[in-house]
């Protein structure tokens, strides 16, 4: 789920350092230098944000649904869940028209208008996913203290103790899962 964000984020960027109906440098060398009707939309920086936020969460949610609904856990969802993640890259890196292949998504001009190479804009950066990190870090910090805090403990020690008192361990590991698949996104769009 980190790869999302950052390859939500990636392709703003570069769509941005192109220009209004311009094409990012790679797919000119690469492409037939038109761009995809999938990036278009991620010229918007608010919609890029957006799919930051919830394109990572649908995916955790399908996923979650399927495997944590017929009680796969253990080594079969590592695996699940690494086989995903190796498919994810091998689809990116091999996709040399639309992505630049293993390094065509770098050399970035600027963010949200302002020019990555000035030193005030990179330590204004730094500042906001400073920011970032420590609102998720007091984010998370209170979800623990809450009633769902408690659920996940008790199903991490006792998943069927939580099945026999009336609450479904997979509601509470879905809803844990997609958390975590935001949070990543994020982390890899910043």
């Amino acid at each position: 789920y980190f790869g999302i964000g950052a390859y939500a984020m990636a392709m703003h960027l570069k769509l941005a350092d192109a220009g209004p109906g311009g094409v990012p440098d790679f797919m000119a060398l690469y492409g037939d230098a038109t761009v995809p009707g999938w990036w278009e939309p991620l010229r918007n920086g608010g919609l890029t944000l957006v799919v930051i936020l919830v394109l990572p969460a649908l995916v955790a949610g399908l996923l979650g649904l399927a495997v944590f609904k017929r009680r796969i856990k253990g080594a079969y969802f590592a695996i699940l869940s690494q086989a995903l993640a190796a498919a994810f890259a091998i689809l990116l890196v091999g996709q040399v028209k639309t992505t630049g292949g293993a390094n065509g998504l770098n050399n970035f001009q600027g963010f949200f208008g302002y020019a990555l190479f000035d030193p005030a804009n990179k330590r204004m950066l730094y500042f906001i996913a400073a920011g970032i990190l420590l609102v998720s870090i007091l984010v998370m910090a209170w979800l623990y203290n809450t009633r769902f805090g408690e659920l996940l403990v008790a199903v991490r020690d006792g998943e069927e103790r939580v099945r026999f008192l009336g609450t479904d361990p997979a509601n509470v590991k879905l809803a844990a899962y997609v958390i975590a698949a935001v949070l990543a996104s994020i982390g890899g769009a910043l």
